[in-house]
């Protein structure tokens, strides 16, 4: 019995029912189903790892991000909402909250940027540099910052504005380097999964020259951003 070839249909825009039935048939396809709990497995042990700045409790840059994005472009916008859950939820069974005990809203938060990078990336005839940047730029002021400052506020107190101050001055000096980093990532991903016939073989990453002059300079600033916002922290 021969198996039904899995669709690989591209799409200008995932405001179409034609995207969303597709979203929805991974959801029966196995290929994409083992694929898609690879992928979470990843991203909740990624959640553990992180690097210290000034304290981890201040500042830490992780490295999962790019696992949820590259999970996000595989398993589409349906299958993004119970692997955000998982992600969240083996993160924090592996050890990865170190502020706490479990919270069900981080695992909201952690749905909706699987949602906004599947949106961004799933099924996408071409992904650019400005379309990564817009994608990440989306989770940190609607997930991070936004969302997030309300989980702050349940948890600990204070008004909420005070923690979207904070959050948004650490986003802010985070972003830059994020970009840099999540372009180069897919760029070198995008190759091996037309390889392994996981995307369609005209999906594309595209990067003009300019393009790769601005990632240069993003990282570049990021990383000016970060000493600063050190600096500022180490000294208040």
């Amino acid at each position: 019995m021969k198996t039904k070839p899995r669709d690989l249909t591209l799409f200008r825009t995932p405001f179409t029912p034609a995207y969303w039935r597709l979203a929805w048939g991974e959801c029966r396809s196995l290929k994409t189903l083992c694929l898609t709990a690879i992928l979470v497995a990843i991203c909740g042990i990624l959640d553990i790892f992180f690097i210290p700045i000034v304290n981890a409790n201040v500042l830490q840059i992780k490295f999962s991000f790019f696992a949820v994005a590259l999970c996000a472009m595989v398993c589409g916008p349906v299958l993004a909402i119970p692997a955000g859950f998982l992600i969240d939820t083996l993160g924090f069974l592996l050890g990865g909250n170190i502020a706490g005990g479990y919270f069900f809203g981080y695992a909201i938060s952690s749905i909706c940027s699987c949602l906004i990078f599947a949106l961004c990336f799933y099924r996408a005839k071409r992904i650019t540099v400005w379309r990564t940047a817009l994608a990440k730029f989306s989770v940190s002021l609607f997930v991070n910052v936004l969302l997030g400052s309300v989980w702050r506020q349940i948890m600990v107190g204070k008004g909420y504005w005070y923690y979207v101050g904070l959050a948004g001055v650490k986003n802010i000096a985070l972003l830059p380097l994020e970009v840099a980093v999540l372009v180069i990532f897919l760029r070198r991903m995008v190759p091996l999964l037309k390889k392994a016939k996981i995307i369609s073989p005209e999906a594309e990453f595209t990067m003009t020259r300019t393009d790769l002059i601005a990632t240069i300079a993003t990282g570049i600033i990021g990383l000016a951003a970060l000493g600063v916002y050190v600096v500022w922290k180490l000294s208040a």
